[in-house]
């Protein structure tokens, strides 16, 4: 489909417009291919069953999901409340579960026949999906109290409209991010802690635009989880600077206040508790900032926040996707695509995480060379630049995703090797390295679905990502899992 058609085509669709003005700055030849024909593993899609009509794209069968099931993630037991890849990939399942729901309301019940029908769809999920993210943000927060031997997660199905407590479906998340962790000597663990579940969630979403440029379609509830995790730091940030109340340490989010206690008996005691005022996690990160000596303003962090929204063109086409459902009952959208000869490049995602240290942004693309499997590159760097910091890091890495080996001539085995190196922002010295490979290997298949399993191997030290961000032990890790389309 060319660049043109759908422009004519998205001139009813929801913030359609916006997405392609946006693509127009980009100018080599911008291509939409709707191949849906891909590997079992993800792999590089085919030329086969090309729709060529809106007729037939609505009729035809929707391409499978696809998710990873975590069995063993760094050497231990896959955990969501001690891992964040763990906590990415549990969600996705969840997630993809909902959407297959959601693929047989549209279809067999026919929602997706009516505006109405789709709208309520698109409800349903956004508050399903709203949940699913706000658990896993939260989980994330857990993980790092768990890492410094307190454990605040804990579940109840009231009610409470307490502020340190929010409603999720028919339980409730207690605020996991604990101040009293705060030290002026030490304030790394509070920063972690307190920067955990933005962290998690920005996660979350690279790891969905990793999904759809390998399987080169989006599904709109997929669209629509992406929205929700890649808006949520400006969220944040915008909630926190609306209560008008500016916390420049930790006695301005945290104050001792005795309480009387009673025993069996009735004998009356003193405690003295903690009590924490209520606070965004952009507010709590500046004020660990400013214990580790980095003065990060309001405003300065609102823009760290609000560029990998704005400037990842995975944010537009997502909203595109969500348009095209709504309006004209697509669920799924093909991956946009730039096209330069023989090449073909997404645009990039940027992502934007928080260290003791100040930002990190990581800017990731795919490309597709002719005749060879899809590499990834990345490029991250510090943000001491917008506002205050001390990372001084640049970060550079590649993965070949899914080459195929038929060692056997039985078993079609898929090796995805990737490397990154760390080093200071002037090329002084080097920081860190992360290696390692990823091994599929396909068990059954069929036309309903496939199976198999990945192992993955690495080594990490002092790689930005893996062992600053994620919080996974230097050295070498190990992950295991299933690998599951239907």
């Amino acid at each position: 489909m060319s660049f043109s058609d759908l422009i004519k085509r998205g001139s009813n669709k929801l913030l359609a417009g916006l997405a392609l003005c946006t693509a127009l700055a980009f100018s080599p030849e911008l291509k939409a291919d709707e191949r849906i024909s891909f590997t079992a593993f993800g792999g590089s899609p085919t030329n086969s069953n090309r729709i060529s009509d809106d007729s037939s794209k609505k009729t035809s069968e929707l391409p499978q999901r696809s998710l990873y099931l975590p069995t063993v993630v760094n050497n231990s037991l896959a955990d969501p409340r001690e891992s964040f890849e763990a906590n990415a990939y549990d969600t996705d399942t969840i997630n993809s579960l909902a959407g297959k729901v959601g693929d047989f309301l549209g279809r067999s019940a026919k929602f997706d026949e009516h505006f109405i029908g789709r709208l309520s769809l698109v409800g349903l999920h956004e508050y399903f999906l709203m949940s699913t993210s706000f658990l896993s943000h939260e989980v994330a927060h857990n993980m790092y109290s768990r890492l410094n031997r307190r454990d605040y997660l804990s579940f109840n199905t009231n009610f409470n409209s307490d502020a340190q407590k929010m409603s999720i479906l028919f339980f409730n998340v207690d605020s996991n991010s604990d101040p009293s962790l705060a030290d002026v000597n030490n304030p790394d663990p509070f920063i972690f802690s307190v920067a955990a579940g933005l962290n998690q969630q920005e996660f979350n979403s690279s790891l969905a635009y990793e999904k759809f440029s390998k399987e080169n379609h989006i599904f709109f509830d997929d669209s629509l989880n992406f929205l929700l995790q890649k808006s949520m730091a400006f969220q944040y940030s915008l909630m926190g600077r609306s209560n008008n109340i500016t916390y420049n340490s930790i006695d301005d989010i945290q104050r001792k206040e005795i309480v009387p206690v009673y025993d069996a008996q009735g004998n009356k005691g003193l405690r003295t508790d903690i009590v924490t005022a209520p606070v965004y996690d952009p507010q709590g990160y500046r004020v660990g900032l400013k214990l580790n000596g980095v003065s990060l303003s309001e405003d300065a962090l609102l823009l760290q926040d609000f560029l990998p929204m704005a400037l990842s063109y995975q944010t537009w086409w997502c909203t595109y996707a969500v348009g095209s459902y709504l309006f004209e009952g697509e669920r799924t959208t093909p991956q946009m695509w730039v096209k330069i000869k023989d090449t073909e490049v997404t645009l990039p995602l940027l992502s934007g995480y928080r260290t003791p240290n100040g930002g990190f942004y990581n800017w990731a693309a795919f490309v597709k060379f002719y005749g060879a499997p899809i590499v990834s590159f990345e490029v991250g760097h510090d943000l001491d630049f917008i506002g205050d910091g001390k990372l001084n890091t640049l970060r550079f890495g590649a993965k070949m995703h899914d080459i195929s080996c038929d060692f056997s001539k039985k078993i079609p085995i898929s090796l995805s090797p990737y490397f990154a190196l760390n080093i200071n922002r002037d090329f002084s010295d080097y920081r860190g390295i992360l290696a390692g490979i990823d091994v599929g290997v396909p068990i059954y298949s069929s036309n309903s679905g496939s199976f198999g399993i990945k192992g993955t191997l690495e080594y990490s030290n002092g790689d930005t990502l893996e062992n600053v961000i994620k919080g996974e032990d230097q050295g070498v890790n190990f992950s295991f899992g299933a690998v599951i389309k239907f």
